[in-house]
């Protein structure tokens, strides 16, 4: 842009200059660049300086003559002859006009002339294309050339940047979203991080960083602080945020357009993060505080409790165990993090405040935004606040924007750093704690789970042929079942670590699990492994694989909140025929529901487990799953690789159950989990 703007301001600069309007009135039968059409009174017509171009190529060699035969049509060039000329096409011109002359010995008076000709042609050529016919051509060449010059630069932006104007330099959105350059910046930024973090740095594991912890300094005194964005979640809680904020239809065009533009504005270095993150909060004016306290809730439930890195929960309760002090720090908003907070148990959270005024949002800060120096600052202040050194305090973060902080606490940890902060982690040999277990699966995870799922059809080829071996149904699920999720599990990198396996021995019983995600019914089935009837919701039958194990295992399907106790009953009444006549035993989960809430959160016990247990007189046996969320979170539809721990508890007898103590006796079961999973038992084996 820059380049024709510079032409189009040459256009305008008048005539050629002086030395070679002189050079041309000297000699007769010449006519000067300023005396075309367009000029003054004296011009010469185009027929004229035909014939004096003709002339002129007699006397050159023939790759002169060549040149002169390219040259345009008489009045296109005597147009072009017209527009101003630079200084420096002037002093070239004198040059080749010098040495024709010498070598030629002669003094014909077109001689001199011809290297003005040329001069033209060559600007013309270069950067100054030919109007077609039927264009400009009648019209003077000043007058013709100047209104599309003044527009030419009225358009092009100085120096080829975005242009700026508005609150947040977005009023021409569309301008932002064509300049080339906004994307080359973004992308390039992003291609120096993929580089840089080919290079890992001094690495660490969490549970490296948990035995630090525990051999640390103890007590209150030690501030363990924590980012929120990156480092205790895997993803952004603004994107979640945004992201119902569509699906609510709260988003318009203009607000997605600018909300493009200034995310790829923010990483080319053009806008400051901060400003991204006031952009985001002025779109959330006239909301009621109530309603965003709501949203907050929702996002927590739907996004963000999945995304809240199994390790991270770990490392917290270390810092609990060790009796830190324990404040999150974010740029977020309250409604963004303090949901997720609280789950985890945490009291002190520093963040984005934003102003309120009869109950609305002003779309203002309140405050500074909790980024880059501002984060620092309110540490610091937090820290000093209650007496604290930063030579005793934890940082966990993963921005480039905390390599300050990070310099100034004692115990740096960064966690999935981005570019500068690995850079800076390398530098200064800080343990660098890289976590995979959330934010987006990885395709490989995806093509391992998909062919974990497809193996059932080799697997069952091999099951119907064992079971027309031995005419028995029985035997098809007992070879399909346990070979079909042992395929799945390995596939998917996927290990277990187990204690009290011997209680598995104990059949025919109900077998109970606790239940967090979509697969550790699997990890329950892949314990227990044969003659087990399936149960499970109604909508699971109507699936392939559902379809399939109906086929060739006892299986009751539940309808989900409806019906009577005495209907359940009645549904459940070929389980417990199985389990007495063809010593079947059950596998199910008491909750009913994936549990949300902490690691170690067990939900409340229905009742359909134990009444089966009592009514086929058979003995409860709790398997507790302590860390299933570490493979897969409560809503995500892939496993990672990871290993799960399982301890399989003693039989609990149902002989003295009744009516009477049933409830009493259920809580009893329920704290066994409780207990089990805040003091897990160490594994007898792995698998």
């Amino acid at each position: 842009m820059a380049e024709t703007t510079g032409r189009e301001g040459a256009k305008q600069g008048g005539s050629v200059s002086g030395a070679s309007d002189k050079a041309a009135a000297t000699k007769p039968g010449t006519v000067a660049a300023s005396e075309q059409p367009g000029g003054s009174k004296s011009a010469k017509p185009p027929r004229a300086v035909a014939g004096a171009a003709t002339r002129k190529s007699s006397t050159r060699p023939a790759a002169a003559k060549n040149t002169a035969k390219k040259q345009p049509a008489p009045a296109a060039r005597a147009k072009e002859a017209a527009k101003p000329a630079a200084a420096k096409d002037t002093a070239k011109a004198k040059q080749p006009a010098a040495a024709a002359a010498k070598a030629k010995g002669s003094a014909k008076p077109a001689a001199k002339a011809k290297p003005a000709t040329r001069s033209v042609a060559k600007r013309k050529s270069s950067a100054n294309p030919v109007a077609p016919e039927g264009g400009m051509r009648d019209k003077p060449a000043a007058t013709a050339s100047a209104p599309r010059s003044a527009k030419a630069v009225a358009k092009a932006p100085k120096g080829g940047s975005t242009p700026k104007g508005g609150k947040f330099g977005l009023d021409k959105v569309g301008a932002n979203l064509l300049d080339p350059m906004t994307y080359v910046n973004a992308y390039t930024g992003m291609a120096s991080k993929v580089l840089t973090n080919l290079v890992p740095g001094v690495e660490i594991s969490h549970t490296d960083v948990i035995e630090q912890i525990r051999q640390g300094p103890q007590g209150p005194d030690v501030i363990a602080a924590f980012d929120f964005d990156g480092t205790l979640i895997g993803g952004y809680s603004g994107s979640m945020l945004f992201n119902e904020r569509k699906k609510r239809k709260e988003v318009s065009k203009e607000e997605m357009t600018e909300s493009i533009t200034i995310m790829f504005k923010t990483m080319a270095k053009m806008v400051e993060a901060n400003e991204m993150v006031a952009h985001a909060f002025s779109k959330w004016e006239g909301k009621s505080e109530a309603d965003m306290e709501e949203l907050g809730g929702l996002i927590y439930e739907n996004t963000i409790q999945d995304a809240i890195f199994p390790e991270m929960r770990e490392i917290l309760q270390a810092h609990r165990d060790a009796g830190h002090t324990i404040v999150v720090a974010t740029s977020a908003s309250r409604y963004q993090a303090e949901h997720a907070v609280k789950a985890l148990g945490i009291e002190h959270l520093l963040c984005s405040e934003l102003e309120v005024k009869e109950g609305k949002l002003t779309g203002k800060l309140a405050g500074q935004t909790l980024f880059g120096e501002g984060k620092a600052a309110a540490i610091k202040a937090f820290v000093e606040g209650r007496a604290c050194a930063m030579a005793n305090t934890h940082f966990y973060a993963d921005g480039s924007e905390e390599v300050g902080l990070m310099e100034l606490v004692g115990s740096p940890r960064p966690v999935n750093p981005r570019s500068k902060l690995r850079e800076a982690a390398k530098k200064n040999n800080w343990p660098i704690l890289n976590l995979s277990s959330r934010g987006s699966a990885k395709p490989m995870d995806f093509l391992r789970n998909i062919a974990g799922m497809a193996s059932i059809g080799a697997i069952l080829q091999t099951g119907l042929a064992a079971g027309a071996f031995t005419g028995d149904k029985r035997t098809i699920a007992n070879t399909v079942m346990p070979a079909w999720i042992t395929t799945q599990m390995k596939l998917a990198g996927v290990k277990m670590r187990v204690s009290g396996r011997e209680n598995l021995a104990r059949r025919p019983a109900v077998f109970i699990f606790n239940h967090r995600n979509f697969y550790d019914g699997m990890i329950a089935a892949a314990l227990v492994r044969t003659d087990y009837a399936a149960i499970a919701r109604e909508e699971m039958g109507q699936t392939a694989v559902g379809k399939l194990i109906q086929k060739i295992m006892p299986t009751v399907l539940i309808k989900r909140g409806t019906g009577s106790r005495g209907e359940a009953a009645k549904a459940l009444r070929p389980v417990v025929e199985a389990m007495n006549k063809e010593g079947y035993s059950v596998l199910l989960s008491p909750e009913g529901t994936r549990t949300k809430g902490n690691l170690n959160s067990v939900g409340p016990f229905k009742k359909g487990a134990f009444h089966m247990a009592m009514a086929a007189g058979v003995p409860v046996v709790p398997i507790v799953i302590r860390n299933a969320l570490d493979i897969a979170g409560r809503n995500q539809g892939a496993m990672r690789p990871g290993i799960v721990d399982v301890a399989v508890l003693p039989p609990v007898s149902v002989a003295d159950w009744t009516a009477g103590n049933m409830a009493e006796k259920i809580e009893s079961v329920r704290q066994m989990y409780i207990d089990t999973l805040n003091d897990f038992p160490a594994p007898d084996d792995t698998e």
